[in-house]
């Protein structure tokens, strides 16, 4: 007998962990489940959706976690013991009478175990006993084997506007802000408890999505809102359609509406989204139209910039480009991120830049040199001047501005 699965009876007691110590109910859900017993019912969605909570507050309000077995799937033993085909004989053998299997966080299997997998709950649920399957979209191989299952996918986890506005049980209802009229945000870790956008980005990293559909991910998240057409400029565009409908269906925070060829993301921070995709980056450059990290990070900034985000287009050249390249990016761009008002971030991004081997160097100088002015910090302002006059490579344009910010911030006699 199975170790791993006689550890698995509750015999009425949680698991440690299935629930935050403050949980907010979600009894539209768990009515959605109980209508539909007798067949298998699949929580199908990032992590960060609460899909095991709903799992676990299913299990907890219709069997009080008697006769339960819950079963990490993402233990090694749970392939062990389905490659051996001993689970349903387990269960039937440890204890009283199962009446609910939950399969928690099945990861994906090859077709040989999916259909295997599938024939297990259908085994289970011929012997009266409940299933009850939680997996991310990536996971999610039992379609073509469970013609009859019920599917809850991210979009039915979303939590609704009257959900969104309980922060926890017992805090109450707050009023509607207005970003929370966008769907794409009401995810329950974005809504519920702390640190949820670096839940959901550990969740995007450990599906290992395919290097294409995580680049529209990226695309879509990094750049906010827009048209589907965006996509065109940074994956193949014979590709574009099915990764839209791809994000619609599995990852409702990217916010694509495919009929109304659009999409509004939840709002995630550029540091956030760095670390969902940072392992990933050679392979997404690798499909991507421009086909190298640092043309792709160059166009997205730029698309940002175009659009009013400057200092996120500066925030995603420093998480995604080369020192090089962000060198590079900054002596174009940077003017015109100091004009909109971030100097700051522009000075934040000129401390990393490798200076020595940067073949802009002039121009970086000065539009290092203009941010400073702009913060008001006249001696960084005038020595970047300094080095532009200096320079031996120096254009006429770049004396130019090299002379200005010393008439404007230098000492008295170089104001002359």
């Amino acid at each position: 007998m199975s170790s791993f699965l006689k550890a698995a009876l509750c015999s009425g007691q949680r698991p440690d962990g299935l629930l935050p110590v403050r949980h907010v109910p979600r009894p539209d859900l768990i009515a959605r489940l109980l209508r539909s017993r007798s067949v298998a019912r699949f929580l199908v969605a990032p992590d960060g959706f609460g899909k095991t909570a709903v799992a676990a507050e299913y299990a907890e309000t219709v069997f009080g976690f008697k006769r339960v077995f819950w079963i990490n799937a993402r233990s090694p033993c749970f392939l062990r013991d389905l490659d051996a085909g001993i689970i349903a004989e387990s269960l039937a053998l440890i204890g009283p009478v199962a009446r609910l299997a939950v399969f928690d966080d099945v990861p994906l299997l090859d077709p040989a175990r999916a259909e295997r997998f599938a024939a297990l709950a259908d085994r289970l649920l011929a012997e009266d006993v409940e299933v009850l399957v939680t997996c991310t979209p990536s996971g999610d191989a039992y379609g073509p084997f469970q013609h009859d299952r019920l599917l809850l996918t991210g979009a039915d986890l979303l939590l609704t506007e009257e959900e969104s506005v309980l922060r926890l049980a017992g805090e109450g209802a707050q009023a509607l802000p207005p970003a929370l009229r966008n769907p794409a945000e009401r995810v329950a870790c974005l809504r519920w408890g702390e640190g949820g956008p670096q839940l959901l980005a550990r969740g995007i990293r450990r599906e290992e999505l395919p290097a294409d559909l995580l680049l529209a991910l990226l695309v879509t998240c990094l750049l906010g809102a827009g048209s589907l057409d965006d996509l065109a400029d940074f994956v193949p565009e014979r590709r574009c359609e099915e990764l839209a409908a791809s994000l619609e269906a599995g990852y409702p925070f990217a916010g694509v509406d495919v009929a109304e060829r659009q999409y509004r993301a939840a709002v995630l921070d550029v540091e956030v989204l760095a670390h969902a995709v940072s392992p990933a980056l050679g392979a997404l450059a690798a499909v991507s139209v421009p086909g190298e990290r640092d043309a792709l990070a160059g166009r997205l900034a730029d698309v940002l910039v175009a659009r009013g985000a400057c200092r996120r287009a500066v925030e995603a050249m420093g998480a995604f480009a080369s020192r090089a390249a962000c060198g590079t990016w900054l002596a174009t761009r940077g003017w015109s991120v100091t004009c909109a008002g971030h100097g700051r971030a522009v000075m934040a991004l000129y401390d990393t830049v490798w200076h020595r081997a940067q073949p802009s160097r002039t121009a970086l100088n000065v539009a290092a040199g203009w941010a400073a002015a702009a913060l008001g910090d006249d001696e960084t302002a005038a020595t970047l001047g300094r080095r532009a006059l200096g320079a031996a490579a120096t254009g006429s344009a770049e004396r130019l501005h090299g002379a200005t910010l010393l008439m404007r911030c230098g000492a008295p006699e170089e104001r002359d």
